[in-house]
């Protein structure tokens, strides 16, 4: 029988936090406006009203291909949360 320690540890073993979040950090507004989005699963901070936008619409994208894929953001490994933005970023081409 295989236990859990056998695998990598996920951010969340590592720190022993229980909260993964995704975040998003613009530095393109120069306009003084302070943009700010959370969700479940990620938060995000600044950028120019169209950076703010794709921030956004990338969370969700990971969000949601997280959920078909059954997968828990708190329990991802590094290798797995890489193959969720690479997948993301194949939609958009």
């Amino acid at each position: 029988m295989h236990s859990r320690m056998d695998g990598p540890k996920t951010a969340s073993e590592k720190t022993g936090r229980g909260r993964a979040r995704v975040i998003g950090l613009g530095l393109d507004d120069s306009g003084g406006h302070v943009r700010f989005t959370s969700g479940d699963g990620f938060v995000l901070l600044g950028g120019s009203d169209a950076a703010h936008g794709e921030m956004q619409r990338q969370a969700g994208r990971i969000m949601a291909e997280a959920g078909r894929r059954g997968l828990c953001l708190e329990r991802l490994t590094r290798e797995q949360y890489e193959t969720l933005v690479e997948i993301v970023n194949q939609v958009d081409r």
